[in-house]
């Protein structure tokens, strides 16, 4: 690790609290009308065998963030601005040693620095949980994760494949102006829709979060997803994807407009005990398989909460993205498939810092024919 990310590690220990915490309801503190918050996140990586080349990288994530109750500041009922920047550093692993698609990091950012996150919050007296967002945001927030899916770290957990490779929507590190609205008719049953600018800017390190476009070409990016809480810990969730800008036809040439995707998960809880265990399944498949690079995603895995003490996480997961057909004739040197086997497991020390030693077997990397094994450790320090 360098001395430099290694010395962000040890102050964020005592400053920062914890990296990609977006909540989808803001919670303020008793008498608060302004909230401060930071966060750092670290993660080593390790190629020890296959991929490009053996080799090791280091990367970290910096998160600040300001909350306001506009009520308590100016008498706006039950409405809130919140506030999230990014700060990345280090070095992709994926890109520069595997050649996965996947990514083996989620929160590796390549913008030095970028405004990820400003929007104003109206949550409603009606319903259960109820609200609007409308500003600069991200669809990964609220629509395709899981809850057990979160614990691990490879990004193909996160997002599917067959949105973060397709489509320029606004996804981590990048938001892009959009509307959002929840309706949770009760407890169990939730609705979510939003819409947003279809194309979140490119990863030029002058991007600093708002080189997004929208209309013609880069057209607008809808979602759309259903979730039925059927015991606590379980839910399941239907949803969709439709892209309405202008893509490449892999099978035939030239562009067409419009690219969609449908999805399913299941988060299921196996009792409650002092140590449950939580399972999860997710699938995806897109609706044009001509201009797809990835047309198919499943995966799938379990995590055990309170093995060792309370707050540790042991978890498996496996994670597959079958290529489109008429992308990989198009590419005959890229692999038509990828497998994502991954065991990580969760430490909190105290209630300022945890560590998470992880392992990842990568079978197939999209643009390597070698099998790669990769050894890390994540450090996220909280305030």
């Amino acid at each position: 690790m360098s001395k430099s990310l290694l010395g962000g590690v040890l102050l964020s220990v005592f400053s920062l609290s914890s990296a990609r915490s977006e909540e989808s309801s803001l919670v303020f503190q008793e008498d608060s009308s302004v909230q401060f918050g930071a966060s750092f996140l670290g993660d080593y990586f390790a190629n020890v065998n296959g991929g490009f080349e053996r080799g090791d990288a280091t990367s970290g994530l910096v998160e600040l963030s300001l909350d306001f109750d506009l009520e308590r500041l100016f008498g706006l009922r039950d409405t809130y601005l919140h506030l999230v920047t990014y700060n990345g550093l280090g070095t992709d692993v994926s890109e520069r040693f595997v050649g996965d698609v996947s990514v083996v990091s989620n929160a590796f950012s390549p913008f030095e620095f970028n405004v990820f996150s400003l929007y104003l919050q109206h949550d409603f007296d009606f319903g259960h949980e109820s609200f609007l967002k409308l500003g600069q945001f991200a669809a990964d927030d609220d629509f395709m994760t899981t809850e057990a899916a979160s614990l691990f770290i490879n990004s193909s957990f996160g997002v599917f494949n067959t949105q973060s490779t397709n489509t320029p929507t606004p996804i981590f590190p990048l938001g892009a102006p959009g509307l959002f609205v929840q309706y949770g008719v009760n407890e169990q049953l939730t609705f979510k829709a939003g819409v947003f600018a279809g194309d979140a800017g490119g990863e030029d390190l002058s991007n600093r979060g708002f080189d997004w476009r929208f209309g013609g070409s880069a057209g607008l990016a809808y979602f759309a997803k259903v979730a039925y809480a059927y015991a606590e810990g379980s839910a399941v969730t239907v949803g969709g994807h439709y892209h309405s800008g202008d893509f490449e036809n892999f099978a035939r040439g030239g562009e067409d407009s419009g690219l969609g995707l449908v999805y399913a998960t299941v988060n299921h809880r196996f009792g409650n005990g002092d140590c449950p265990l939580t399972g999860f399944l997710r699938g995806s498949v897109t609706t044009n398989e001509d201009r797809s690079a990835a047309s198919a995603t499943l995966d799938d895995g379990v995590v055990l909460e309170n093995l060792w003490y309370e707050g540790t996480a042991l978890g498996l997961a496996v994670s597959y993205t079958k290529f489109g057909d008429s992308f990989v004739a198009q590419n005959p040197t890229l692999t038509d498939r990828e497998t994502i086997l991954e065991l990580t497991t969760l430490f909190p020390l105290g209630e300022h810092l945890s560590i998470q030693p992880d392992l990842q077997f990568i079978f197939d990397p999209q643009n390597s024919d070698e099998h790669a094994i990769v050894a890390g450790i994540r450090l996220q320090a909280k305030l």
